[in-house]
């Protein structure tokens, strides 16, 4: 059977190859999927479903973001759930804005899938820099 630790390892594997089916198949159908910050864009605030998840988030970083790097550095374990304390340097597609910035992601796990997933970042530093 495939670990918590495993399905975060293999999701960040995932995002790095741009398989976004491969993303949604470690969710639950019903994931629910934070990133705190401002009103605006839709990536922002709490997307629901994969459909949001695929069009509000992934969509949107695909649309506005060059990836430079995306580093997990540690990944913390409990008893349902993985911490992923990230480095991550882009690049605003529009702006050619750069923006470094470390990052804290929580996966909660329910039934071996993904049930809940929180994003901590610097939401103002990448508003700004989207000039949102």
């Amino acid at each position: 059977m495939t670990t918590q630790l495993e399905i975060v390892q293999q999701t960040y594997g995932a995002f790095g190859r741009g398989d976004l089916p491969g993303i949604l198949a470690a969710m639950a159908s019903d994931i629910v999927w934070e990133n705190p910050g401002p009103n605006s864009p839709a990536y922002f605030g709490t997307n629901v479903g994969h459909t949001a998840v695929a069009k509000n988030v992934f969509g949107f970083l695909a649309e506005n973001f060059d990836f430079e790097v995306f580093q997990p550095r540690e990944l913390l374990t409990g008893a349902d759930k993985v911490v992923a304390l990230l480095h991550v340097e882009l690049r605003v597609k529009r702006t050619g804005e750069r923006l470094v910035q470390d990052m804290v992601h929580v996966f909660s796990f329910q039934g071996g899938k993904i049930v809940r997933f929180q994003d901590f970042q610097n939401s103002y530093a990448l508003a700004k820099a989207l000039g949102a």
